[in-house]
């Protein structure tokens, strides 16, 4: 048995709202993510590897109606729907249909910011199979570097709930810019806008002044006059 844990530290869950339950686009508090770009190292829309115990193989699709109808260890025969996510398949019982593990179908996302990294967790819906239900859990794992997705089935945590493991930088949080001598630089803190928001701000020309600094913004004034208000404005009373 595996354990569905990432990370450490006390859980800081936030939930997350399905904005295109097609494409896996989520919303979680003020930050955005969507999947719909995600692929596997070799292109593909979906991913497929083999689990800890050799008898199993394992597909995962976060993009609706793309697992392919077939994998090496069983076919994807029935009338399955488009929003089937999860399967598994064994090979000692091949040819065999393969077991339907899991649907994007009102499935939870949740993300987890306590977690190092950052992890979203995706509890994908229980299907009948063989007149049992399975589940699955998918941990989504923040991976700055994972271009392509890394996909690693761990195993059952209880009996016919499986977990999953997958990497990518699509679940990292977006990086905020901010205007620095009218330069757009990510910010600190990961706040910020976009940068092509950043740009339109930096080329404003307009400041306010924050904790006796002037930075930009797309309404304020002009510099010397920032500066002049900084200078004779106490701190507490600035924006």
């Amino acid at each position: 048995m595996v354990s569905n844990a990432q990370g450490s530290g006390a859980a800081n869950e936030i939930p997350c709202t399905v904005t295109n339950e097609a494409v896996s686009a989520i919303r979680c508090g003020e930050q955005t993510y969507s999947f719909e770009t995600l692929r596997a190292p070799n292109g593909s829309s979906f991913f497929i590897a083999d689990g800890p115990h050799v008898e199993y193989q394992y597909g995962l699709a976060l993009i609706e109606n793309s697992l392919p109808t077939a994998i090496k260890s069983c076919n994807i025969s029935r009338p399955f729907p488009q929003s089937l996510a999860a399967i598994q398949g064994s090979y000692s019982l091949y040819p065999h249909d393969c077991y339907p593990i899991g649907s994007l179908a009102d499935a939870v996302w949740v993300l987890d910011t306590s977690a190092s990294p950052q992890v979203i967790r995706l509890n994908l819906t229980g299907m009948v199979s063989y007149q049992d239900m399975r589940s699955t859990s998918v941990n989504i794992v923040c991976d700055p570097e994972a271009s392509a997705g890394i996909f690693k089935p761990l195993g059952e945590d209880v009996p016919l709930h499986y977990i999953y493991e997958l990497r990518t930088s699509l679940a990292c949080p977006p990086t905020g810019y901010v205007c620095r001598d009218s330069q757009c630089v990510p910010s600190d803190d990961g706040r910020g806008v976009t940068e092509k928001e950043c740009l339109a701000i930096c080329e404003s020309g307009l400041f306010k002044c924050v904790d006796s600094i002037c930075v930009s913004s797309p309404t304020g004034l002009p510099l010397g006059k920032c500066k002049d208000i900084c200078e004779r404005t106490p701190q507490f009373l600035q924006v």
